[in-house]
């Protein structure tokens, strides 16, 4: 008896990764829910174009937002040690990297706004609720980074890359 092999979409695959990694489903309701006012939203998007691979990166005009999103207190600690998030005296002294406003996602209670480095934002999520905890402040950025980054993910997008679901374009109207 022969045997069929199924081909397996990459709707199917996209299903199976929210299903086993609840990390990525909250990058994607991320994208989907805070991204949706931005021109184009990365998610879990890595590139040669950075050395940050960003959970979330919002492209509003010439504003973006940075959105990290924790899952434990363990990957919150864990990213205190990234040579990107060392701090300065104020958010506009630090290394300059992505995002002119950054905010940390977490389920609700994770992480108080008391943890948080100086100028991070916070939004807990509860059932599909986002809840703003605290507003991010003003960043310095590095710009050419950032455009490096949209540049790479705009040239997968058009060109139908492997990574392309990653990617959400606001349709011009």
């Amino acid at each position: 008896m022969a045997t069929i092999k199924r081909t397996i979409t990459s709707d199917e695959k996209m299903d199976q990764r929210l299903r086993d990694n609840p990390h990525f489903a909250l990058c994607k309701l991320t994208a989907e829910k805070l991204g949706k006012m931005c021109d184009v939203t990365l998610y879990e998007y890595g590139s040669y174009a950075s050395y940050e691979h960003p959970d979330v990166l919002c492209y509003h005009g010439s504003l973006t937002n940075l959105y990290e999103i924790k899952m434990s207190r363990a990957d919150f600690r864990a990213d205190f040690k990234k040579p990107h998030r060392q701090s300065g005296p104020t958010p506009r002294f630090q290394y300059p990297h992505l995002g002119v406003y950054r905010y940390y996602v977490c389920p609700e209670g994770l992480i108080q706004p008391d943890e948080l480095p100086t100028g991070w934002g916070l939004y807990w999520v509860n059932e599909k609720r986002f809840i703003k905890k605290r507003t991010s402040a003003t960043f310095k950025r590095c710009y050419r980074t950032e455009l490096s980054l949209l540049t790479h993910a705009m040239r997968t997008y058009v060109n139908g890359g492997f990574n392309k679901e990653l990617i959400i374009v606001k349709p011009y109207r």
